[in-house]
């Protein structure tokens, strides 16, 4: 009984969620929602920002990766291991 019932809940939920991901058709004589006729201006001017935003993440993960490079050389060059050199190369890459 048990085994039948999680069976049926497990081919259950994927037509659910295929159910659920489906929209009626809207109803003739009705007009569309607000949101979907409102301009696509603040959209546009978000993106350029967004890319601002992305390449200075990017160009902070590089440089980080870098550090961690030299750190981690400086750590070999020390011939730290395990804990030590993990504790070595946080600290060198955050400046102390």
């Amino acid at each position: 009984m048990s085994k039948s019932l999680i069976a049926a809940l497990i081919l259950s939920l994927p037509m659910l969620a295929l159910a659920e991901g489906q929209k009626p058709a809207p109803k003739a004589g009705k007009k569309p929602a607000a949101a979907a006729s409102a301009p696509a201006a603040p959209a546009s001017a978000a993106a350029p920002q967004n890319r601002m935003v992305s390449a200075a993440a990017l160009q902070r993960n590089q440089s980080r990766g870098a550090a961690m490079g030299a750190c981690s050389k400086k750590a070999a060059d020390q011939n730290l291991m395990d804990v030590e050199r993990k504790q070595f190369i946080a600290a060198c890459v955050n400046g102390k």
